[in-house]
């Protein structure tokens, strides 16, 4: 396909779902930086996985763009691709929050970096894998202010080993990682969901019940900071 084609067809997507102000300068903007083509190709990979993923994916580059993130256009589509072949559910709240999130982050040389990580974390064996990494995206900006990319990922890789025995706990701890990091040495956080999985019981009908480790998860970090 000739790039004219290439160029025509990107256009007419822009233009189909954004208004004719905010398309024109998405598409010079894309054009300028050179991603007209492999963003044509992403979202051509998103169109294969679902037409509704795809519109939120083009509805949501207006709003990547007036927050200042558009160099991030194509690591920030990479990971919706990702998200979304999980789950389509996921991929439409992946799209119509994920700009908001990318506004927080204070550089664009650590915000593809961190968007590179939560790829690789999104794209490992687990099942829950995609979830627990959408969660880590939501709090990552709150992480990236206090800590360095080491100790992100390494509280990442104890998440994602909490979410290989229970997702639910697993997502929690996603949720709760500013403040269990705040609180909690590095060192000692498996000795502290250890202790946590001690909280859970049996319910009536004989199946686990996490609700203390729930709330414990929730609660002992400001407990903790308490503690001169």
């Amino acid at each position: 396909m000739s790039q004219q084609s290439h160029t025509q067809r990107l256009q007419a997507l822009l233009f189909d779902q954004l208004d004719a102000t905010t398309a024109q300068c998405l598409f010079d903007q894309l054009s300028e930086a050179q991603n007209q083509n492999p963003v044509l190709e992403l979202m051509d990979e998103l169109r294969e996985i679902s037409n509704k993923v795809q519109g939120e994916a083009v509805s949501a580059l207006g709003e990547v763009a007036r927050r200042g993130c558009l160099s991030s256009v194509v690591p920030w589509l990479d990971l919706g691709i990702t998200l979304a072949q999980a789950s389509g559910a996921l991929g439409l709240r992946y799209f119509k929050e994920s700009p908001t999130i990318l506004g927080l982050f204070d550089e664009a040389h650590s915000r593809d970096k961190l968007l590179a990580e939560v790829l690789e974390f999104a794209d490992g064996p687990l099942d829950s894998a995609p979830q627990c990494a959408y969660e880590w995206l939501k709090v990552l900006p709150q992480l990236a202010q206090e800590h360095s990319l080491d100790v992100i990922q390494q509280w990442a890789s104890l998440g994602m080993e909490l979410a290989g025995w229970n997702y639910v706990l697993g997502n929690e701890f996603f949720r709760e990682s500013p403040a269990i990091a705040q609180a909690i040495p590095l060192e000692t956080a498996k000795a502290w969901i250890g202790f946590g999985m001690k909280l859970m019981v049996q319910n009536s009908f004989g199946k686990p019940d996490y609700v203390g480790t729930l709330e414990f998860f929730r609660t002992s970090p400001n407990l903790f900071l308490e503690i001169s």
